[in-house]
């Protein structure tokens, strides 16, 4: 099977749903559920496999705890479990779990916007 290319409409999707300010729909919404949260009600849905896409091509950049936390926030995982559910997986409360959601995501936010730029990862490490 052929992998398909990623595009630029397809991180910037990404970037709307969980709720980037780099997003070209943001709209600040403070104590809000995240946009993706009604993605993954319907995981057979085109949107949440594009979602899920963009994701599986950026979590590189991630520790494997982040990844973890991700994996079950976007229901890869199955069962999508409570922040404090997976808090207690990892021996942490939810506040930090959310914290390091919420980090993660901007780490993934930072990768896509240097593709977005034409930057390199090499070329940031210098």
């Amino acid at each position: 099977m052929e992998e398909k290319e990623i595009t630029k409409e397809d991180v910037l999707f990404y970037l709307d749903m969980i709720g980037s300010i780099y997003g070209p729909s943001f709209k600040p919404k403070i104590g809000k559920l995240k946009p993706y949260y009604s993605l993954i009600k319907e995981r057979d849905s085109e949107e949440y496999k594009r979602f899920i896409y963009v994701y599986h091509n950026y979590r590189d950049c991630l520790k494997e705890r982040e990844k973890t936390i991700l994996d079950f926030q976007y229901g890869l995982k199955g069962k999508i479990p409570s922040l404090k559910e997976i808090g207690a997986y990892f021996g942490i409360s939810s506040s930090r779990t959310s914290k390091i959601r919420n980090n993660a995501e901007r780490q993934i936010t930072s990768e896509i916007r240097k593709f977005l730029y034409g930057k390199s990862r090499e070329y940031f490490m210098l």
